[in-house]
């Protein structure tokens, strides 16, 4: 876990590693999943799934608040004969270059009264 103030530090760089450990360790937990004597993907529910998105900064930001809420409300489950433990690694990132405004062009006048 990465805070804030520390996340704004990193560079490109240190991001690209970042995100190379994290798939690294998520590919090894799937592969020891998938070695396991019993493991059965569809019973287990396993997904993995890429959805594309076009949100504004503000929408994105509603987005993973949503997303934290209803991840945190779970996460003080404790284990018991009828919870498995499930790995989930939500992963957001721009697909393509965010717009860069027209030059020269301003925003219209609001003409509602």
């Amino acid at each position: 876990m990465i805070d804030a103030d520390a996340a704004a530090a990193m560079s490109l760089e240190d991001y690209r590693r970042g995100f190379a450990v994290a798939m690294a360790t998520l590919l090894a937990e799937f592969n020891a999943y998938l070695a396991r004597d019993g493991a059965d993907p569809s019973a287990d529910s396993v997904g993995f799934r890429q959805h594309a998105l076009w949100l504004s900064q503000d929408e994105l930001a509603e987005m993973i608040g949503d997303l934290r809420e209803v991840i945190v409300s779970r996460m003080g489950h404790d284990p018991s004969p009828e919870r498995t433990r499930h790995l989930l690694s939500p992963i957001v990132f721009p697909a393509e270059a965010r717009p860069l405004p027209s030059p020269g062009k301003q925003a219209e006048p609001d003409t509602e009264s």
